[in-house]
């Protein structure tokens, strides 16, 4: 590296801090994928469990949601 090259000092500078973000994003994905797998084979688990209890819970949140669908087509 010539240090009498500012742009090219800034270059780098750039390129290591798109590298140490892409490094960073990369290791936030992982975790992000962890959870979400562990997140489904909880509710996996709570459904195999609860079969009636989520039925219960997804005809609730149809009903919410279909009703929210409703008021928003009077206005």
């Amino acid at each position: 590296m010539d240090p009498n090259d500012p742009v090219g000092e800034l270059k780098e500078q750039a390129s290591d801090a798109i590298d140490k973000a892409g490094d960073q994003i990369s290791e936030q994905a992982s975790r992000l994928q962890d959870l979400a797998t562990d997140a489904r084979y909880r509710t996996e688990d709570f459904i195999q469990s609860n079969p009636w209890l989520a039925v219960g819970i997804a005809v609730g949140i149809g009903f919410i949601f279909g009703a929210g669908l409703a008021l928003g087509r009077r206005r």
